[in-house]
């Protein structure tokens, strides 16, 4: 085999390892539909932390709340601004490079029984940056209603990105925030089909030539 041919032969097998095609998918998503804070969904290369609390207080799981039921429920969110000891936070993790570009959660306030309704206001940050600025925040009503923003955020494999949401302004330590269908959605490489053929053909064919050349030789 000409050394010339030998040459493009391994030119076309990089150029296809290299051509990708991208496409928006659901990578993350927590419904809590197992009565617990792991994910219900995790897309290949990618993995999520435990929907949780902050180490001082306390979460559980409602089969009497969500939309639809259950939902992680939490208290003890009575301050009149941001405290960033009270939070929900969740973790995705990633195995291999992607993009994210869309974060959604549903936040719910549920007054506990003969209390004076829950907090007023929520708002959620991310480790990019500390949690030193807001993602996203706004009030809080007794109806579920879906938050959501747009991070843009490129992760390279192992790395990982934290989300908190916190919530204050009430009296009632007892008044219960609700979360519910945590959706994390990004664009991550995916070979095309005919890529993944051709580069498979292509490094086959190598390894027979050079074979076929240390036999000859």
């Amino acid at each position: 085999m000409s050394k010339t041919f030998h040459s493009l032969l391994s030119a076309g097998a990089l150029i296809g390892l290299s051509s990708v095609s991208t496409s928006a998918d659901e990578l993350l998503t927590y419904t809590f539909d197992s009565l617990d804070g792991t994910p219900s969904f995790q897309a290949p290369g990618v993995s999520g932390s435990v929907f949780d609390r902050d180490q001082d207080h306390f979460i559980a799981y409602s089969t009497t709340v969500g939309a639809p039921q259950p939902a992680a429920v939490g208290n003890a969110w009575d301050t009149t601004s941001v405290d960033t000891s009270r939070y929900f936070t969740f973790t995705l993790n990633a195995g291999a490079p992607l993009t994210l570009n869309n974060v959604s959660l549903d936040l719910e306030v549920t007054p506990e029984i003969g209390g004076d309704g829950g907090p007023t206001h929520f708002s959620v940050r991310s480790s990019l940056d500390g949690f030193g600025t807001d993602e996203v925040a706004g009030t809080l009503s007794s109806s579920f209603a879906t938050e959501s923003f747009s991070p843009n955020v490129a992760l390279s494999s192992g790395q990982s990105i934290e989300f908190r949401v916190y919530a204050w302004g009430t009296a009632n330590s007892g008044a219960i925030l609700a979360a519910d269908n945590v959706h994390v959605t990004g664009i991550a490489p995916v070979p095309e089909p005919s890529t993944a053929v051709s580069v498979g053909l292509g490094l086959a064919l190598l390894a027979g030539m050079r074979r076929f050349e240390r036999r000859s030789a």
